[in-house]
């Protein structure tokens, strides 16, 4: 009988809201192990070691030299993200980012070069294609159950009360930690599945404000694209969607996102966690056939997949390229927003400290 192949080990930096639930998901994903975390406040770095039984520390770079730890997971601010990665890659560790990559295209620039000189992998992570709509939403469009895609429409709205920007040192609020607002923190999750769908965007054209909340950044977004395919995109973000969702008290939540797609054979639309419209050709179902047409259970268990089987290929993990291509997109809609311009995205200015 052929022994389990060894869980991939996990230490996971930066425990704010969502990287404690990711030290949480590490420990419940099949073929992955948290060993260690770390975080600046070391009570919650030590609360969080103890729940789950694992070794804490409040400086990432204890981390860096241990053997028994495959991949360094980031979850700082996103002003952080950089150093963090740089320092993993020349110790020889694989590297799971939360979006963004970083703030501007340079700082993503050398988080990649880092990784591809040291020969590890820098994976960035994007929950929204590890739902089992989108993915099937992507299979339909790869194999041309839409026909060709023209139109392609989609929302990412929440809702973040003004305690969400003033928490954990302000930093959300704040152009430079955060290098912006609702679209770089949490509907740039729809720029990456617009792109995943539709392909690359060629230009934006954008609006953005700050209407409910006191910050430096914006708290909502809308923008035209034209894609390189010739289709066109529409996103629209924002922080002041009041819904009927649970919310936490400092964080808010209750985010909804949205997706349309049209094409000249058929059209999708689908509502956070159901498809609500399918028509395409043929017998191409909304349900997948069986439970290998799913995608995987999250982004751990693509990393650790990835990182064991040379042969496997994902169309689910997000690496450090197409990652900074999402980043690009985001930098032009926000240039575009400022200037009042159609902005290309090749060439888009990097640095989010000349806006």
């Amino acid at each position: 009988m052929t022994p389990p192949e060894p869980p991939v080990n996990f230490a996971v930096v930066g425990l704010g809201a969502f990287g404690a639930t990711s030290a949480e998901a590490v420990t419940s994903t099949p073929g992955t192990r948290l060993v260690a975390v770390a975080d600046l406040d070391a009570e919650r770095a030590r609360e969080t070691g103890a729940r789950y039984g694992v070794d804490w520390t409040t400086d990432y770079r204890e981390l860096l030299t241990r053997a028994d730890i495959d991949v360094i997971g980031v979850f700082t601010p996103s002003n952080k993200h950089r150093d963090i990665v740089v320092e993993a890659a020349r110790a020889g560790k694989h590297v799971l980012v939360t979006k963004p990559l970083e703030i501007s295209l340079d700082r993503a620039d050398a988080m990649i070069t880092a990784c591809e000189e040291a020969g590890v992998e820098l994976f960035c992570e994007f929950y929204l294609r590890y739902m089992a709509e989108n993915f099937r939403i992507h299979q339909a469009i790869e194999a041309g159950a839409l026909g060709k895609v023209v139109l392609g429409d989609f929302s990412y709205k929440c809702y973040r009360p003004q305690s969400y920007y003033d928490a954990d040192g302000g930093w959300r609020g704040k152009l430079a930690d955060s290098g912006g607002g609702i679209v770089i923190n949490q509907s740039i999750h729809a720029v990456d599945k617009l792109r995943w769908y539709l392909g690359e965007v060629e230009s934006v054209q954008a609006l953005t404000g700050t209407f409910t909340h006191d910050i430096e950044v914006e708290d909502t977004a809308a923008a035209l694209l034209k894609m390189r395919s010739g289709a066109i995109g529409m996103l629209v973000g924002t922080a002041t969607f009041h819904n009927t969702n649970p919310v936490h008290p400092v964080y808010g939540g209750g985010s909804t996102s949205r997706s349309e797609v049209n094409g000249d054979l058929g059209s999708v639309i689908a509502i956070d966690n159901a498809i609500t419209m399918w028509k395409t050709t043929g017998d191409f179902d909304p349900e997948p056939g069986d439970a290998g047409d799913g995608p995987p259970a999250n982004v751990f268990a693509d990393v650790a997949r990835t990182l064991r089987d040379p042969g496997y290929s994902s169309s689910t993990l997000v690496r450090g390229r197409d990652a900074r291509a999402s980043l690009e997109v985001v930098l032009a809609l926000y240039e575009s927003a400022r200037t009042g311009q159609l902005v290309r995205v090749s060439g888009v200015d990097a640095e989010v400290e000349a806006r």
